[in-house]
């Protein structure tokens, strides 16, 4: 694997994710959920076990399994590009607009750049918060932007800006990897030159367990978040972040997990 090192930031975390662009996607995924099982998303608490009995989640997956994804192109009929995407109890919606002429100042590079907005809805999160963007939001675009920046072959539109404009509608847990893979689709989407589509994978450390594709209330107790961006095609971390208490040994293993559920779902989603 080759990693790539940049700007690290500290969101929350983000869970796995991979899209293709050009149709509909539907991951097939294997669920452990049971039929007539009933999950509430906000059932734990910061002293409640994430893990039953039986050594699965409260949402019946085990701890390395990640929750399915449904995506969709075309969602935004006036941008260039667009996407939406489901997953679970996390909805995101991403316009692409450009490439267009950069502001003063940005006309002058050699280069093309993206920039990335991120807004939440004020119903988004189990609290009504105000609209707009806050500390959270802009770290949450930083790292989009970071990660596409990686992919993107910005050459091809010099002195020209593409803009990519997301809405997280619904929020359960690992909104900043449904941002990442629905911003990706949407470049995708609008014929942007990219070198490969971006997976992104989050695990967190409860205790001695990782976890990967956290909900909200599984990061709420998390000791620890990790964030891995990956490139499929060429086998390359594009951005990593690590928040919280690691023990020495953890972080490595977290990195595999992230990396090999990135490969394993891209395979499925290609097929």
């Amino acid at each position: 694997l080759r990693l790539r090192t940049g700007r690290t930031y500290l969101p929350p975390g983000l869970c796995f994710a991979v899209v293709l662009g050009g149709t509909d996607i539907v991951s097939r995924m294997t669920s452990t959920q049971r039929e007539g099982d009933t999950y509430d998303p906000f059932a734990a608490s910061a002293s409640a076990p994430v893990l039953t009995a039986e050594g699965v989640r409260l949402d019946r997956r085990y701890p390395e399994e990640c929750r399915p994804i449904y995506a969709r192109t075309g969602s935004v009929g006036l941008a260039t590009g667009s996407a939406y995407l489901e997953l679970a109890g996390t909805k995101v919606l991403c316009s692409v607009h450009g490439p267009r002429q950069g502001r003063r100042g940005e006309s002058e590079m050699e280069t093309g750049q993206i920039r990335v907005d991120v807004r939440r809805a004020a119903f988004a999160g189990r609290r009504r918060v105000k609209p707009g963007v806050g500390a959270e939001e802009r770290e949450m675009a930083a790292m989009v932007q970071a990660a596409l920046e990686g992919v993107v072959l910005l050459h091809l539109f010099p002195k020209a800006t593409v803009d990519v404009c997301v809405h997280v509608l619904e929020s359960d847990g690992s909104v900043e990897a449904a941002v990442l893979c629905c911003a990706s689709l949407a470049l995708a989407d609008a014929g942007i030159g990219m070198r490969d589509l971006v997976a992104a994978c989050c695990v967190v450390r409860v205790g001695d367990t990782l976890l990967l594709d956290p909900t909200q209330a599984e990061m709420t107790v998390a000791e620890a978040t990790g964030v891995v961006a990956f490139a499929s095609s060429s086998a390359e971390v594009l951005h990593v972040d690590l928040a919280g208490l690691w023990p020495s040994d953890a972080p490595e293993r977290a990195l595999d997990l992230a990396v090999e559920a990135c490969q394993s779902s891209d395979e499925v989603l290609r097929t």
